[in-house]
């Protein structure tokens, strides 16, 4: 059984998929796409596109979302902007 933490944190970053085209870049950072295994995300300056395991950030939203320090507000449209902010601080 998926604990409801891990759900929210699968739907978070799928959602962000699904609204790549309105999300603008986060410290020259775009999302190029979310497929099941990858967030695949793109450096605007240098063109590069970087995978990152959709696993391990589901995982590490999961832990955040346990300690309730990771907003669990669904992604939409209009704040799918700074919850891509919110995903980008995971990967420092």
């Amino acid at each position: 059984m998926i604990n409801t933490n891990s759900k929210i944190a699968n739907e978070f970053l799928n959602d962000l998929g699904n609204f790549k085209n309105d999300i603008k870049p986060f410290n020259n950072i775009s999302v190029q796409d979310v497929n099941d295994k990858f967030v695949i995300l793109k450096n605007e300056e240098t063109g590069k596109s970087s995978n990152y395991s959709k696993s391990d950030l589901a995982e590490s939203i999961t832990f955040k979302l346990d300690l309730g320090i990771f907003n669990e507000q669904e992604v939409t449209k209009e704040n799918a902007q700074s919850k891509f902010s919110e995903l980008c601080t995971l990967l420092v």
